[in-house]
């Protein structure tokens, strides 16, 4: 089994900023650079990169979905403000 790779949380908050605004990101894997494109202007010869990870935003039935997750599992039945959301 593989161990998972601990990213910088500065890294991973840089991150979730410029996909909250829709923008792509592109981390290297070997620098931990981040570089940030615009969905329209993402290009083949960026998809072609070795050693980068591709980050994309979620789109918001996805957003949606994680919020419904989170109240099911995090939120007691009982609390009342379950019911509200």
């Amino acid at each position: 089994m593989k161990t998972p790779i601990q990213y910088p949380k500065e890294i991973i908050k840089d991150i979730a900023g410029e996909i909250d605004i829709g923008m792509i990101c592109l981390l290297t894997t070997d620098t931990l650079e981040v570089e940030s494109v615009m969905g329209t202007s993402y290009t083949a010869s960026v998809q072609s990169r070795e050693n980068h990870i591709r980050i994309e935003p979620t789109e918001s039935w996805q957003s949606f979905k994680i919020m419904e997750e989170f109240i099911e599992t995090c939120i007691p039945d009982h609390d009342s403000i379950k019911n509200r959301l």
